[in-house]
C-alpha cells in the first residue's frame, strides 16, 4: 500500500517498545537485534514479547479509565459479556479466529 520493499525499515518503528521497556532492557534488545536479526517480523515479535515479559515497565502499561458512571462492577459485566461473545464467535464453523 505504501510501496516500501519487504527490507525496509520505518523511522519510530520501535518507539512504543522504548516506552513501555525499561531503558536498560531496551537497549539490551537493540543489541540483541544488531547481532541476531532476525529473519520475518515475527521472528522480531517474539524476541521483543520474550524481552518485555523480562523488562517490561507494568505502570507503563496501566491505563486509567476515566468514564462517570463506569464502575468497576460495569466494566467487569461488560467484559465478561465481550469475552462470552468472543467464545462465540471463535466456535462458529467455517470461521478462522485469528487472536493476538
Amino acid at each position: 500500500m505504501a510501496g516500501l520493499g519487504p527490507g525496509e525499515v520505518l523511522d519510530g518503528v520501535d518507539d512504543l517498545l522504548e516506552k513501555i521497556m525499561e531503558p536498560a532492557g531496551f537497549k539490551r534488545m537493540q543489541a540483541y537485534l544488531a547481532q541476531h536479526p532476525p529473519q520475518t517480523e515475527m521472528q522480531k515479535r517474539r524476541i521483543a514479547a520474550a524481552f518485555l515479559d523480562k523488562f517490561v515497565l507494568e505502570e507503563a502499561l496501566e491505563e486509567e479509565l476515566d468514564a462517570p458512571g463506569w464502575t468497576e462492577d460495569l466494566i467487569e459485566e461488560i467484559t465478561a459479556h465481550y469475552e462470552a461473545d468472543m467464545d462465540h464467535i471463535a466456535a462458529m464453523p467455517n470461521l478462522t479466529y485469528i487472536t493476538p
